[in-house]
């Protein structure tokens, strides 16, 4: 029985790449580096922000210097553009309100910076309570340490054969498989389906309404 769903935020249930893309861009041009094209992000993200400067900085450029002053423009930008382009995946907030329904807790749990977590939240999901909304905070490890997961789990009750960890990257099976849980990967995102199953993806979801048929067919 799936009693908690902790979802992925950036590439399963937001669509945020144009605005980190421009974000990431604003940043380089605004230090004198050279930018990217907007599909390159879906591989530069993932991870958390320091890890996205480090992967957008030309090879010969990451330095600790380098990487402060990108950091702190690209901060400047998206907290006044986190917003222009990024909205959910069609069926997202249908599904979700669903699982409410159904009684399953839900929760998020995402590399990205909390401060620009709590801006979203609220905007993109005001009919939906979860149970607990997780971003990156300095001296707590990213996933796929299990860390944050565990105390997700923890405070809903749920163990681990009653949880699914739905996301669109390896970071998230590599996160399902410290927690020991059900990784379930969302195709619809940033990454391919085969970085999904070499991660690990117990399951793979062509769409968020197809989130309800699994959990129907495991309970």
């Amino acid at each position: 029985m799936i009693k908690l769903c902790i979802f992925d935020l950036d590439g399963t249930l937001l669509n945020t790449l144009s605005d980190l893309a421009a974000a990431g861009n604003y940043a380089l041009r605004a230090c004198g580096f050279p930018v990217h094209e907007e599909e390159a992000y879906k591989t530069f993200v993932g991870n958390g922000i320091p890890r996205l400067i480090r992967r957008i900085l030309p090879a010969g450029s990451v330095t600790e210097e380098n990487c402060a002053r990108v950091r702190a423009a690209f901060d400047r930008y998206y907290a006044d553009h986190s917003m222009d382009q990024t909205r959910p995946y069609s069926g997202v907030p249908e599904t979700l309100f669903a699982l409410q329904e159904r009684g399953i807790a839900l929760a998020v749990w995402t590399n990205k910076a909390a401060e620009f977590v709590k801006k979203l939240m609220p905007l993109y999901f005001p009919n939906i309570e979860f149970a607990a909304i997780c971003g990156q905070i300095d001296g707590v490890p990213n996933k796929p340490d299990a860390y944050t997961g565990l105390s997700i789990m923890r405070g809903c009750g749920a163990a681990k054969d009653e949880t699914m960890l739905i996301g669109d990257s390896d970071v998230d099976m590599l996160a399902s498989a410290a927690l020991g849980c059900i990784g379930v990967g969302a195709k619809w995102g940033f990454r391919t389906s085969e970085e999904l199953t070499k991660a690990g993806a117990a399951h793979l979801i062509a769409k968020p309404d197809q989130l309800l048929k699994l959990i129907e067919s495991l309970n």
